[in-house]
């Protein structure tokens, strides 16, 4: 098929491509869409095609730059399937591909939009950039099968020759535009990941291979005293505690040698007022732009939590090793800790009584006493020490001297009562023989002195039965 005589020539297309070069040399701003369709445009109407299409292949996509003809159904995806694709075949070889019919050409046959986009002729032709690099296609489409002429062919060449500028300049600027994106959100990323490390609550620093601290979060301050300006160009192990600084060296001089390893310790670190801060610190050494290796260190300060927990566990030695019996009981009168003295004094263990009643050892005749004390510890209220009884598993009734204390939580509020309750039985036995033995000393003391100031026998005796009586109780 031969171009119409009407239709422009092949030199008023050479003509359009120098002015399109010498527009874009200018620096002339263009529309590149404008651009783009107004040539496919041109194609279609000079070769007497129903499609062209200016396309890129963009990953495992055939991405459409430009379309006249196209159905509505691919224009508005943009975008065609490679298993669809004819312009593959051109970019993949760098060549011009020219099909008669695709349903004979032993690359086209099986392809797909054959029988759904009804392409039959084909005729694309490479977009190159400066060079030999191609990036993109610029094809003519027919429904049915055509015998290309080669004045069509050097067309086609012609109008490529204009679109490959343009094509070369649109990518660039995609390009430029994704890279100031991608920039833009590494700025922010990075501007984040800074405020984030400026602000956190732990100690994060970067140390070298030779040792030297090169950033630190300013956060030192706040855990060691030290401003980031003090520490910056310091060996960290000079704040090592002496007895820790050997494990602490040769962990870090075994890890700088090999990137990606990371390591936990804890170690005692001098703060800038003499006194040692326990931390935890996790390191896991990286590469810096150079690749020179760097070991990145998070510190948290776990120096309260330690002394917590020694507390814990001195009270707790105290509490296991204690005469009296220690009680812990929830605010509802519920056991919740029993000691080895509790199961001295009152015969339960720990398993058969933790989470019963503490009434189980309440007798039955003190009914007000276990309600009253609970109500003082909700209220914060300390009871202290006061003489009551208490009843053993075996039934035994015991004297015991009690103190009450609330529980509190971690927000200030009475969360249960710890009682201690110390056995005075055995005191109160004593005490109550020493009584009774002075009763009755100072009874034959008074019965003598009655005696001997009696008038007559009958009276001193008397005097003798009187006291007895009272003495006796009868």
């Amino acid at each position: 098929m031969r171009a119409s005589p009407d239709a422009p020539s092949t030199a008023g297309l050479s003509r359009r491509r120098r002015h399109a070069k010498q527009r874009s040399s200018k620096g002339l701003e263009l529309r590149p869409k404008e651009s783009f369709d107004g040539l496919t445009r041109l194609a279609a109407r000079l070769l007497r095609v129903p499609v062209v299409l200016i396309s890129v292949l963009d990953g495992k996509q055939h991405r459409i730059q430009s379309s006249a003809g196209l159905s509505e159904r691919w224009a508005a995806k943009k975008e065609i399937p490679l298993s669809h694709s004819f312009c593959q075949h051109v970019i993949g070889s760098g060549e011009a591909l020219v099909v008669e019919d695709a349903r004979r050409h032993p690359l086209l046959r099986g392809n797909p939009a054959i029988a759904e986009m009804q392409w039959i002729a084909y005729a694309g032709i490479p977009l190159r950039a400066r060079g030999e690099r191609v990036i993109g296609t610029l094809c003519a489409i027919d429904h049915l099968p055509r015998e290309w002429a080669q004045e069509e062919i050097e067309t086609l060449e012609n109008l490529a020759a204009v679109a490959a500028p343009l094509l070369l300049e649109t990518e660039r600027a995609a390009e430029m535009a994704r890279r100031s994106r991608r920039e833009a959100l590494l700025r922010k990323s990075e501007e984040q990941f800074r405020a984030l490390i400026e602000n956190a609550w732990d100690v994060i620093h970067l140390q070298n291979a030779d040792g030297t601290i090169r950033y630190i979060s300013p956060s030192v301050e706040r855990v060691l005293g030290y401003t980031p300006a003090e520490m910056i160009g310091r060996r960290g192990a000079e704040l090592v505690h002496p007895d820790d600084v050997e494990e602490a060296t040769s962990a870090f001089e075994t890890d700088i040698q090999h990137p990606g390893s990371d390591r936990n310790m804890e170690l005692r670190l001098r703060h800038k007022d003499g006194s040692w801060r326990r931390v935890d610190i996790r390191g896991k050494i990286i590469s810096d732009p150079s690749g020179a290796p760097v070991a990145v260190v998070h510190t948290h300060d776990v120096t309260e939590r330690r002394r917590a927990e020694e507390t814990r566990s001195r009270l707790a030695a105290i509490i296991e090793s204690a005469n009296e019996a220690i009680i812990g009981e929830t605010l509802e009168g519920v056991i919740t800790s029993w000691n080895p003295g509790a199961e001295r004094m009152y015969g339960y263990s720990a398993d058969e009584i933790v989470g019963k009643a503490i009434s189980l050892i309440v007798p039955d005749d003190h009914p007000d006493e276990l309600p009253a004390i609970l109500e003082r510890a909700r209220s914060g209220e300390r009871v202290d020490t006061y003489e009551t009884v208490r009843v053993a598993k075996d039934g035994t009734r015991l004297t015991v001297a009690l103190t009450v204390s609330p529980i509190f939580g971690a927000e200030g509020d009475v969360i249960g009562a710890s009682a201690i309750a110390r056995d005075i039985t055995e005191t109160k036995r004593t005490q109550e023989a020493l009584r009774r033995k002075t009763l009755y000393l100072e009874l034959l003391q008074g019965i003598a002195v009655a005696a001997n100031q009696a008038r007559a026998a009958g009276e001193a005796m008397q005097t003798c039965v009187d006291r007895v009586c009272a003495y006796t109780g009868w």
